[in-house]
């Protein structure tokens, strides 16, 4: 092992081809703040050929669940029922079950990944350095200006548009406020709307409307008080005033990711200054969100936002009309509300 960290998919995958071709035997922890280049990391660095995989969330990961993991790397691949495994949202783990964990990295056999990812973690973090010196760590690194554009491009590109302009970029970036996510999204979104069109930024403006409807922030109210009622009446204004159905759960997945990150620095005792200033999140919609999150655990955020991603892979894929699995999803987020 030459180099352990790398701030590029590449530049990992040229190490591991060195080290041991495809990287099985492994620990590899992946850091990204965007979830879609976290993602394709992961789908990229697991072995696919005849391999299967057991996923973990860190956020519930309990110390019984590392009993289970050690019993599926070092059973060999004849009679484990997983050959890989997958923990995601580790920096979201227990520091005390974390300890009981990080002894199995040295236990990853030859036929086997550990796969960990996760946001962020500090530099001067215990398990990230652990893992830097001794496995490998990829760190991606936040897309700012020229490299967002650049990005911005190549995602175009990915999803089949290739009749676009820097303007198309511009407005992209100014929609999807900068994250790749909702970026990633969009670009997804409006490749199935263009039919052969060239990606101007007059036709992404007339698709994507950046205006906020204040209907929008009563439905996540709604959600969020447990109300499927009041929800499903929204829900009908705004498709039946023209809303995109793909815009309109971009929205719910950033008003659930925000009211996480919101949660979790209220947690760490961090002031209401202090999260305006870091999330970018302006004072009225930090107090809006703040009022929404009493009562309201971080598993079941969590889960909600793995419902929302859930709805906009359904809704892709057309199995069923935008309102019936809007209407699905509202019901599915409103359960357990008190």
């Amino acid at each position: 092992m030459t180099l352990s960290k790398h701030t590029s998919l590449r530049s990992l995958q040229l190490e591991l081809k060195k080290d041991g071709d495809s990287g099985a035997g492994s620990v590899i922890l992946i850091l990204c703040e965007d979830r879609v280049r976290r993602e394709r990391a992961l789908r990229k660095l697991l072995p696919v050929k005849d391999s299967t995989s057991t996923i973990y969330y860190g956020s519930e990961i309990l110390k019984d669940d590392i009993t289970k993991i050690k019993d599926e790397l070092l059973s060999p691949g004849l009679f484990s029922s997983s050959d890989n495994v997958v923990i995601r949202e580790f920096d979201r783990i227990r520091a005390t079950t974390l300890e009981h964990l990080t002894p199995l990295f040295s236990l990853v056999p030859a036929h086997s990944v550990m796969l960990l990812e996760g946001t962020k973690l500090p530099s001067n973090n215990k398990t990230k350095k652990l893992l830097e010196n001794d496995h490998y760590l990829l760190e991606l690194p936040q897309l700012k200006d020229a490299a967002l554009h650049k990005w911005i491009a190549a995602e175009l590109k990915l999803q089949g548009i290739d009749d676009f302009s820097e303007s198309t970029i511009s407005a992209l970036e100014t929609i999807g406020e900068g994250s790749p996510d909702r970026i990633s999204s969009l670009a997804e979104h409006l490749s199935l709307y263009l039919d052969g069109e060239p990606a101007t930024q007059e036709n992404v403006f007339e698709l994507f409307k950046a205006h906020p409807d204040t209907k929008e922030y009563a439905l996540i109210d709604a959600l969020t008080a447990g109300k499927p009622d009041k929800y499903e009446v929204l829900l009908k204004q705004l498709l039946n005033d023209g809303k995109n159905p793909f815009l309109l759960l971009n929205v719910l997945a950033r008003s659930f990711s925000q009211m996480i990150v919101i949660k979790e620095h209220l947690k760490a005792g961090k002031t209401a200054a202090e999260i305006q200033r870091g999330a970018g999140i302006k004072p009225w919609l930090f107090n809006k969100y703040a009022n929404q999150l009493k009562g309201y655990p971080s598993s079941r955020l969590e889960k909600a936002r793995r419902v929302i991603f859930h709805t906009d892979s359904r809704l892709k894929n057309k199995s069923l009309g935008p309102e019936c699995l809007l209407s699905e999803l509202g019901a599915e987020l409103c359960k357990g509300r008190p």
